[in-house]
């Protein structure tokens, strides 16, 4: 186990310098776009359905679902406040839960 460990240090100080530089940066701004996206079509959850994980519709060809999970908050286990308000106040946990998403439990506030 030592010597895995060594490999990994090892692999990880000789690659410190590639990296994705800003990565939060961007997963923060995706965040915000796609709620921002959601909050002013309230009504249908179209940017939730288009990019939340699904390893069904990921087999099927939908290979952007690989890197736009991170993006989606709506419904998911450790929801915020407001991630829950809004899925409780548009129905949207009756839409997910038809639709076969992430969210088929029942949402309380």
């Amino acid at each position: 186990m030592a010597r895995l460990s060594s490999k990994i240090n090892r692999f990880f100080f000789n690659n410190r310098d590639k990296g994705v530089r800003n990565l939060m940066l961007y997963i923060t701004i995706g965040n915000v776009a796609v709620w921002l996206l959601t909050m002013l079509n309230q009504s249908n959850p179209f940017f939730y359905e288009l990019l939340y994980f699904s390893p069904e519709r990921v087999l099927s060809g939908q290979i952007w679902r690989l890197f736009t999970y991170p993006f989606v908050y709506l419904c998911e286990s450790g929801r915020s406040s407001v991630s829950s308000a809004y899925c409780s106040s548009t129905g949207a946990a009756t839409f997910w839960s038809n639709t076969g998403a992430p969210c088929a439990s029942t949402l309380s506030i």
